[in-house]
């Protein structure tokens, strides 16, 4: 999350919208829906969204073709995998939409466990934290390792992209040592690269899931 969306949250003030004109400008919420109709219904969808939304393009030529091509490479592999091989939403909502009871794909076997007792039992609260650190504030991956390192129970994490070496020792020492059950989903585009940090690393990630019992990776069709 940027600076100025974690200023909008503490501000009582009335919101100034922030156009493409000012210096702080980052993104917004018509660029999102413009790059949602791009992968879901195709470039003429993308140009109507711009159009609509009172935006000048904000891709390159380049760009566009490269997240065309990995949105089509995604359809054809879907099918295979047992997907839909669609990314409309049709009337079921947008990308944004979280429906916990529908999904294409059944609750996976957790086979390392899960704790039984999660009810969470004091103040439910949320901690916004930032990249770059806001003044006085702590580095996120110093948060992701004290977290890691501090954990007893379970560690679950969901990334597009992991390449940093550090943090997966953080948890093959969770998982191997403290005997702490690790799950790390990934995209599958960006496995390849995970696997090449690891066995840099000198992990033998597939040997530690088959072997050890308590470090399992997956992976995500993205």
């Amino acid at each position: 999350m940027a600076g100025s969306q974690v200023l909008c949250l503490e501000n009582e003030e009335p919101y100034v919208k922030i156009t493409e004109s000012n210096p702080e400008f980052y993104y917004c919420e018509g660029q999102r829906l413009a790059l949602e109709a791009l992968l879901a219904e195709g470039e003429e969808a993308f140009k109507k969204c711009l159009s609509r939304e009172k935006l000048r393009p904000f891709l390159s030529d380049g760009e566009l073709e490269e997240l065309k091509s990995a949105a089509d490479q995604e359809d054809a592999q879907a099918p295979s995998l047992g997907g839909a091989g669609n990314r409309s939403h049709g009337n079921s909502g947008s990308s944004l939409s979280y429906w916990p009871g529908q999904s294409d794909e059944p609750t996976p076997d957790l086979e390392l466990g899960w704790p039984d007792n999660g009810a969470w039992k004091g103040i439910t609260r949320a901690e916004v934290y930032t990249h770059p650190p806001g003044e006085g504030a702590p580095h996120i991956k110093e948060l992701v390792r004290r977290c890691v390192q501090q954990a007893v129970k379970v560690i679950a994490i969901v990334m597009d992209v992991f390449t940093d070496p550090d943090i997966l020792l953080d948890l093959y020492d969770a998982a191997v040592r403290r005997r702490v059950p690790v799950y790390i989903v990934l995209s599958r585009q960006q496995l390849a690269s995970f696997l090449t940090m690891a066995e840099k690393t000198c992990l033998n990630v597939r040997y530690t899931e088959v072997n050890q019992g308590h470090l399992g990776v997956g992976e995500l069709p993205l």
